[in-house]
């Protein structure tokens, strides 16, 4: 039975060759177990095309008929063996850089993501399996290292654009300017299509395959007497605890070394939330309340702190003191804001709404200015202090990555008691107090944003 499965386990290695002998390091006289207990790993690169904006994977387009055959090819390996444990398949999707990097990355999502249903539909029984999906986005550091090996024009100017300036959005406007857009046409034809892929690796767990078959061991010995790289693992002892030794040295130390460089090499892609937001609404600095009404413009700041990528508190301060309408009424205001939000995120982990409940105190003086007419107001010149509460909703735009829109409302309780006079310049006079008690909108949100990444 043993020699049966060495038989079976060296045919397989011999179909890795025939005729897509591209994955990295295999040879004819490697072992599927050689290579798996030295790895724990065997990956893949696809290079599917798409229809413009589709994420599905179609047969006949491009050159899609070699690569599913490269991947038929590739899951007979996988999935033939029953004795050689997976532990888990981790899928990846990069694009290339033309574009708006938000949109890449949500490009690289779907593709990968239409990767995953693709492949759970032609092998069925990789749904047995735990499967990572991971979208990397613009793959800017293999961009690098074809650029590096390339003859491309201004190849030295390349590169440095790339290694020095920060923002995606913006190196990518700086490479289509230099030389007049020269080696940027360059590497859209013959570089970009090389980024735009997606991979499969499958991670074995080679410790269960040592726990439930120790008689492997002796085929371990045997394959891998002649490897320095193990040999290094493994300390000098006599032969009757050797085979115990490698063992316990793989199962623990040395595979998990092993999938650590993987996961490396191949994390799951995790945006970090950024760390503060500096924002100012648009609508306050153009004198917008929200009834929809104008008066004197207000200047307003806010800063969003991110506890992590779902949860954030703002702060917020506005204040006007003045008139306006040719000096014929006067605008006073000040607030103070605090909101605890809940963002609710894409699955690449970006911003797109939130949700969240806020509270403000303030004071408002709102009246006809001196020497105006009274019935501007309608005979009622106001003045109190006043604190609302209630609800937020919003949602966030981006522009760059560092840069966006922040549309919203705010609604919930405001009370008041306010102070109602009339004006006798250069006196005013108190009428009488009125309260205000009110369920209502509160705020209209278009504020342009600014972030700062962690």
């Amino acid at each position: 039975m043993k020699k049966f499965r060495i038989y079976t386990l060296l045919i397989l290695c011999l179909l890795l060759t025939m005729p897509f002998s591209t994955f990295a390091g295999v040879s004819p006289t490697d072992s599927i177990y050689r290579r798996i207990i030295l790895d724990g790993v065997l990956q893949q690169d696809f290079y599917f095309g798409y229809p413009q904006g589709s994420a599905v994977i179609f047969n006949h387009w491009g050159n899609n008929t070699y690569e599913l055959d490269k991947l038929a090819s590739f899951m007979d390996v996988v999935l033939g063996e029953k004795s050689v444990y997976i532990k888990e398949v981790h899928l990846s999707g990069h694009c290339s850089i033309e574009g708006s990097r938000f949109l890449n990355e949500e490009l690289s999502y779907n593709r990968v993501k239409g990767f995953h249903n693709y492949l759970l539909n032609a092998y069925s029984a990789l749904a047995n399996h735990k499967i990572c999906l991971n979208w990397l986005g613009e793959d800017w550091d293999k961009l690098m290292s074809l650029v590096s090996v390339s003859d491309i024009p201004s190849k030295k100017d390349v590169l440095e654009i790339i290694n020095e300036v920060e923002d995606a959005d913006e190196r990518e406007r700086k490479l289509m300017k230099l030389k007049n857009g020269t080696p940027y046409r360059i590497m859209l034809s013959e570089l970009f299509p090389q980024l735009r892929r997606v991979e499969i690796a499958v991670v074995y767990d080679v410790p269960r395959m040592l726990r439930d078959d120790p008689g492997l061991m002796d085929d371990v010995l045997s394959l891998m007497e002649d490897d320095p790289h193990l040999q290094q693992q493994v300390a000098p002892v006599d032969t009757r605890h050797r085979a115990k030794n490698i063992s316990t040295r793989v199962a623990v130390g040395y595979y998990a070394d092993t999938l650590s460089v993987y996961q490396g090499k191949y994390p799951s892609r995790r945006y970090s939330s950024p760390l503060l937001a500096i924002k100012s609404n648009l609508l306050l600095w153009g004198g917008i309340t929200a009834e929809v009404r104008h008066v004197a413009f207000t200047p307003n700041l806010s800063v969003e702190y991110f506890f992590n990528r779902h949860w954030s508190a703002e702060f917020e301060g506005k204040y006007a003191y003045w008139h306006y309408d040719n000096d014929r009424k006067f605008w006073g205001l000040s607030g103070y804001r605090l909101e605890a939000r809940y963002w609710i995120t894409l699955p690449n982990f970006r911003h797109i709404a939130y949700v969240g409940v806020y509270g403000r105190v303030g004071d408002y003086d709102i009246r006809s200015a001196e020497g105006a007419p009274q019935e501007l107001f309608n005979g009622r010149n106001y003045t109190a202090d006043y604190w609302d509460a209630g609800l937020s909703v919003g949602f966030y735009i981006p522009i760059t990555s560092f840069l966006g829109l922040e549309l919203g409302a705010r609604g919930g309780y405001m009370s008041s008691k306010k102070a109602l006079y009339s004006e006798e310049p250069p006196y005013a006079y108190l009428n009488k107090y009125e309260d205000y008690r009110k369920i209502m909108v509160t705020d209209l949100v278009v504020s342009l944003v600014f972030r700062i990444g962690r």
